[in-house]
């Protein structure tokens, strides 16, 4: 039975909302083997996908992506696909500010009760979503530390620093590894700019690129301010 309820589940994570399958045990002399029937209909389709996002600014960025949309009207409804386009739509956040967010705060409701062999889908946002979640972030200090290890949970501000076009160099100019101007040429997270994980990226495989650290690492904390919108 547990067999027949996962190859159930799998139509049905593929628009075959009611197929049903029963198995058969067929014994012969010394063999025995498990004959499997599915009763399966057509795929449903996908009628329509109605947005019902309470915030403004996040409904907005997803309205504006519609045409880069994965899940489209008239394809056959699929699990997977709709775990994808969340994973997408939460990489636009990301590159819109929104640090905190997560794809799980995106719920997709569907609805087959229209008896046409179609279904149309609600995209929501969760229920107790974090606060912060739901707020752009800027960057409010970039800090630029080049003797960091990896035994420090914490940004180390009772360090000397260096201020280099908006850049805080933590450590003395003499002690700087790649001198502050040729480094911060490789780094496209800057003080002032709305969060950006394309940014955040970039700049990661531009210091790696380098090839003059043995690890590097970007790592963000909340500003002092709470619920201020700045890391």
């Amino acid at each position: 039975e547990a067999t027949t309820r996962i190859i159930d589940a799998l139509f049905f994570n593929n628009g075959i909302f009611n197929s049903f399958t029963e198995y058969n045990i067929v014994e012969k002399k010394h063999t025995a083997k498990v004959v499997y029937t599915c009763h399966i209909h057509k795929p449903y389709t996908l009628k329509d996908l109605i947005l019902s996002i309470s915030d403004d600014s996040i409904a907005s960025i997803i309205r504006s992506e519609s045409k880069h949309s994965l899940v489209k009207t008239g394809d056959t409804y699929q699990l997977d696909l709709l775990k994808l386009e969340r994973i997408r739509l939460d990489a636009v956040l990301k590159d819109k500010g929104y640090f905190y967010f997560s794809p799980d705060y995106l719920l997709y409701k569907a609805d087959s009760l229209n008896g046409n062999g179609t279904v149309s889908l609600k995209l929501t946002l969760k229920d107790s979503i974090p606060k912060n979640a739901l707020m752009p972030h800027r960057i409010h200090d970039v800090f630029i530390d080049q003797d960091y290890s990896l035994n420090s949970d914490t940004i180390i501000r009772t360090k000397d620093t260096l201020n280099v076009e908006n850049f805080v160099f933590l450590g003395e100019k003499s002690n700087q590894q790649v001198r502050p101007k040729v480094l911060i040429k490789s780094v496209s997270l800057r003080k002032g700019d709305m969060y950006s994980r394309k940014n955040h990226d970039r700049t990661l495989n531009s210091l790696r690129s380098l090839g003059n650290y043995k690890f590097v690492r970007v790592k963000f904390e909340d500003f002092e301010q709470k619920d201020s919108g700045a890391l």
